[in-house]
């Protein structure tokens, strides 16, 4: 059997081993804060956006994004949006509602924000500066000298704990994991495009490099995606 079908045979098995599930977020409470502003009501009707929904590579490299767009997209593609039994729910499906996706921002051009990674506090819809710093080139380089990161103003890393959702659903967990993100995804598209705004889904990374430039430990918590986003130019 090819290793593929192997490891998807591997994934059928359901059931975890028990014991509570770990909090459905991250938080770097001693990090710098930087508190978003409300996002805006999107005014593209959804059938619209899905219409138009596009994947875009050539930014410019000058090129900025408002921290009011950015707010905005982060929230509605992201963020909470009600709660039910006690768990606060956000605006993508997640399997058991155990949200095991981290959402992280390389911001380069971002208006209102310095040039480094921060992390999205998802309860507070804020951003959290964990690394400081111009790191265009070593991003392009662990995107395998992708130009669409290297020019975009801003680029989300989407991550998964995968323990968060493994402890309930056992192995069949890391299908999970994807169902959600591209879910996340799709969401990320149709808010930029209804901005005005132009990305693309990257799968293609070095996930160690990725996780070290953010000082993740990638056996606890690994890069799923890439999704530079910014004005439509080029």
């Amino acid at each position: 059997m090819e290793p593929d079908r192997a490891f998807h045979r591997l994934t059928v098995r359901g059931g975890g081993g028990g014991g509570p599930a770990p909090e459905p977020w991250e938080a770097y409470p001693t990090a710098p804060r930087y508190t978003l502003p409300e996002p805006r009501a999107l005014q593209m009707p959804l059938g619209e956006a899905l219409k138009r929904r596009r994947s875009f590579r050539a930014f410019g490299p000058r090129s900025r994004l408002s921290i009011q767009d950015l707010s905005t997209l982060l929230g509605h593609a992201f963020g909470i949006t009600g709660e039910k039994w006690g768990i606060p729910l956000r605006a993508y499906p997640s399997a058991g509602a155990l949200y095991p996706l981290e959402i992280y921002l390389f911001a380069f051009r971002v208006d209102g924000l310095p040039s480094g990674i921060f992390h999205y506090e998802v309860r507070d819809h804020a951003l959290a500066h964990l690394v400081e710093g111009a790191l265009q080139e070593p991003l392009f380089h662990a995107s395998w000298d992708q130009e669409a990161v290297l020019y975009a103003p801003a680029t989300v890393m989407i991550t998964a704990v995968y323990e968060r959702t493994r402890v309930k659903y056992g192995y069949r967990a890391y299908r999970y994991i994807h169902m959600d993100a591209g879910a996340a995804c799709q969401n990320l598209y149709l808010v930029a495009e209804a901005l005005g705004l132009g990305t693309v889904l990257i799968g293609a990374f070095d996930d160690d490099a990725l996780a070290a430039l953010a000082g993740l430990d990638p056996d606890q918590e690994f890069p799923l995606a890439l999704m530079p986003v910014g004005p439509r130019q080029g």
